[in-house]
């Protein structure tokens, strides 16, 4: 007996309910990837935002002098020079007797302008905390002919080393110097030592201390530390001694080497980096043969400390190395991105905002 076959297809009833069916369940699906398209484009922008307000932060902070005076006030000549707009510039403000008190400037870069995809809005503030200082006045450093002599830890290296021998000779740890007590006995000689080099001079900026009584009455110790600096020039016009002041006393013994021509005398640039804590009694000592013109910031508008000549005579045509008027030398910056259009906008909200300082 032969089953008899049913060969109907689906009825209307059930292509509509299975249509209803999927479109039920692909609504959601479809609502899915759609948010999750925008949400994926909203990263790719604000990775590419963030790139960008890095990419400005680093320009800024790269620049030599970012914030001077262009006639109209303090400004950032490099961002009105790149399709910035000065939206407040107000960065170099001071009050009625003169006193620098802080200030902001905004700067606003539509992408047009700036020849990005994105707008950019730049922030600069000053505050008088960080720049109402005296600046040292150093013009640009030569390294063809210019020594940088740096003081870094010789300090703690030389008393290190003295706390260590004194530790030694004193078997009884009661009797032994403290690390004040060996400070100030300590007596420094800065030597600047300048030897011909073929073609070149050899140019040495060097350290000893000398310690008394670290082994008993009488006894004297010396230590070399490492140089503060080292170098090969082709010329030595000026050697600039960056340093600190922590005895009453220092001395600075200028030599020259065999060939080297005795009309060569380099001005020395002796920079204090803690001049508001020198006490007025220092004073530091130049030595050597033909001693050279001094530039320095001690004794200079109203800094304490003097510097002598080897005789003991305070020299009194030193050059004078700080200003006496207050300059801005750090700044607080804040770059924010926007969506193009919109960095002028009140209220928009940006991709992102980075904050960096440049300066001390």
């Amino acid at each position: 007996m032969r089953r008899k076959q049913n060969n109907a297809g689906f009825s209307l009833i059930e292509v509509i309910l299975s249509m209803a069916i999927l479109a039920i369940i692909s609504i959601p699906l479809l609502s899915y990837f759609t948010e999750s398209m925008k949400y994926n484009a909203k990263m790719a922008d604000k990775q590419h935002a963030t790139t960008l307000a890095q990419e400005v932060l680093e320009d800024l902070k790269n620049q030599d002098v970012l914030v001077a005076d262009e006639g109209t006030g303090e400004t950032i000549k490099y961002l009105l020079d790149h399709g910035y707009t000065a939206v407040s510039n107000d960065m170099g403000k001071t009050d009625s007797a003169g006193k620098f008190v802080g200030g902001e400037g905004v700067f606003y870069g539509p992408a047009g302008n700036i020849g990005k995809d994105y707008d950019v809005v730049v922030k600069a503030e000053t505050t008088p905390t960080e720049n109402t200082k005296e600046i040292p006045e150093v013009s640009g450093i030569d390294d063809t002919s210019d020594l940088l002599a740096l003081e870094n830890a010789q300090l703690q290296e030389a008393l290190t080393h003295f706390l260590a021998i004194n530790s030694a000779y004193e078997s009884n740890a009661s009797a032994r110097l403290t690390s004040d007590q060996i400070r100030n006995k300590m007596k420094r000689t800065i030597g600047i030592d300048i030897q011909k080099d073929g073609a070149y001079y050899g140019v040495k900026a060097s350290c000893t201390y000398q310690c008394t009584g670290l082994r008993g009455s009488g006894s004297d110790d010396s230590y070399e530390c490492v140089p503060y600096a080292e170098e090969r020039l082709k010329d030595v016009k000026h050697i600039y001694l960056l340093y600190n002041v922590n005895q009453l006393t220092d001395t600075v013994n200028v030599t020259k080497g065999i060939g080297v021509d005795t009309s060569l005398n380099p001005e020395i640039e002796i920079i204090c980096q803690n001049i508001s804590s020198v006490d007025p009694a220092y004073a530091i000592t130049v030595t050597g043969i033909n001693i050279p013109s001094v530039t320095t910031n001690l004794g200079k508008n109203g800094n304490n400390g003097k510097v002598y000549n080897s005789s003991g005579i305070p020299l009194t045509d030193t050059n004078n190395l700080v200003e006496s008027k207050s300059q801005i030398r750090k700044i607080t910056l804040q770059v924010s991105v926007y969506k193009k259009g919109e960095g002028n906008t009140a209220g928009a909200e940006p991709y992102i905002t980075v904050n960096a300082a440049k300066g001390e």
